[in-house]
């Protein structure tokens, strides 16, 4: 049984093993409904381990995948079909309580500054997050939800209760950045026509990652546009300096690099070609981490010093992300 702490009378804690709040929020819904649904394998048939610099929500430097894109194409890969409702306009109430009734639930997107369940979000500026809402009251005036994660200084899940009112603002408050603009939609699973994939076609998938990131120059300097982009808000020197660094250290350790390098790693053993790779996998690893560490030096310090060996080790991240990938296309090939 998964721990367990009640934060209210409304809300309890889990621990979670969710890496993404849109794939685990798919991972719960596929349980929901008796079908079991690996994260790692979404990730892996969805190409989510190819990343892009952009913006986020608030215009600071984001290093990130397409979360939306990486979850659908992934569970289409593997068999299971996604079906979408419109919740935008007028009724869009009615439409949400139809698609939890036939499908056991429905994932959204929302916007985090009107989640009031968990203190995290008070804390934090909004940002776009999705959610799974499991029930809806006879009364049309409260809401059960399964939020797959809330990042707080653990990893955790949980369970509580919204008021229509909440749910509205935060469904229609419209958070987009330039890579993700998800709200407006109710995402539910069909059941599998047959066997879901496994990790038999782990291999195939991991090589045509590959050959994308040399084909696609996005993906080939994502490392180095992202160098780029924080350099311009590192040299002003000022709150948006040490908020960019925040970010940094943010989208490195808790938000995407690493929890991606940990499925890879999971993926990696699962082929069978660890061994092979583990030299430039540590490599990246080592690197990422070192990076997520001067990051939170430069929040604190402003230092110079410390502003270039962060450059530095952006090129290395960057030789090393091309020294990996070049391995994964020589060993799979």
């Amino acid at each position: 049984m998964p721990s367990v702490s009640v934060i209210n009378q409304y809300t309890k804690q889990l621990k979670t093993n969710a890496l993404n709040c849109f794939t685990g929020a798919l991972v719960e819904l596929a349980a929901r409904k008796a079908i079991t649904l690996d994260e790692a394998v979404i990730f892996e048939q969805g190409h989510g381990f190819l990343f892009k610099s952009c913006l986020d929500e608030h215009g600071y430097p984001e290093f990130s995948f397409p979360v939306l894109n990486v979850g659908l194409s992934g569970c289409q890969a593997v068999g299971l079909s996604i079906d979408r409702f419109s919740i935008s306009g007028e009724g869009w109430l009615e439409t949400l309580e139809l698609a939890i009734a036939n499908y056991q639930g429905a994932i959204v997107w929302v916007n985090t500054s009107h989640l009031e369940y968990h203190e995290h979000y008070s804390k934090m500026p909004a940002y776009l997050h999705a959610i799974l809402i499991t029930k809806i009251s006879k009364d049309q005036q409260v809401v059960e939800v399964y939020d797959p994660l809330i990042v707080t200084t653990e990893r955790v899940s949980c369970i509580s209760q919204v008021s229509i009112s909440q749910l509205d603002m935060a469904l229609h408050d419209i958070v987009k950045t330039e890579v993700h603009d998800h709200m407006g939609i109710a995402y539910v699973i069909n059941c599998p026509s047959g066997k879901l994939l496994g990790y038999e076609s782990f291999g195939c998938s991991l090589l045509n990652q590959s050959i994308k990131f040399f084909d696609n120059e996005e993906h080939y300097n994502a490392v180095l546009r992202y160098k780029e982009a924080c350099s311009r808000f590192f040299v002003k020197e000022d709150q948006e300096s040490t908020i960019a660094a925040r970010r940094l250290f943010q989208h490195i350790n808790v938000l995407y690099v690493m929890p991606s390098l940990l499925i890879l790693n999971k993926t990696l053993r699962q082929l069978d070609i660890f061994h092979s790779m583990q030299k430039p996998y540590e490599e990246l690893l080592h690197h990422w981490r070192a990076l997520g560490l001067l990051a939170l030096k430069y929040e604190a310090t402003l230092s110079n010093s410390v502003q270039s060996r962060i450059y530095d080790r952006f090129t290395l991240i960057s030789e090393s992300e091309r020294v990996f990938w070049k391995n994964i296309r020589d060993v799979l090939a």
